[in-house]
């Protein structure tokens, strides 16, 4: 697992200790640990400058199977052995979406 791999982890929910796999972008990595940015199928409109809204075909170049809309502002760090798989990679992007991401990215603050 590298940074800019999608990846299939184990993300905890607030209200209980259950975990549901959902699909994330890896921000950065430790060796036991990986901040993950999230994806999500639901409500494709980008709200928010830090929101990017993926067509089916970038998504598919990923390795997401549906719409999809990355959250920069949303983010989590899990343990390295809550992730299930890698998908895909950001560098089979185009050029103009990965653009989007760094200002995305640049709104969340991620960006020093």
């Amino acid at each position: 697992m590298k940074e800019g791999d999608i990846v299939l982890a184990a993300f905890p929910y607030m209200e209980s200790e259950t975990k549901k796999f959902r699909p994330a972008l890896v921000w950065k990595t430790t060796p036991v640990s990986a901040s993950l940015i999230f994806i999500s199928s639901q409500k494709l409109v980008a709200a928010y400058p830090t929101e990017v809204v993926l067509s089916k075909e970038e998504s598919n170049l990923i390795g997401l199977s549906r719409t999809s809309k990355v959250d920069f502002g949303k983010r989590v760090t899990v343990h390295v052995v809550d992730v299930k798989k890698t998908l895909g990679h950001i560098a089979r992007l185009p050029k103009k979406t990965l653009r989007r991401f760094a200002l995305a990215a640049d709104a969340a603050g991620l960006i020093d």
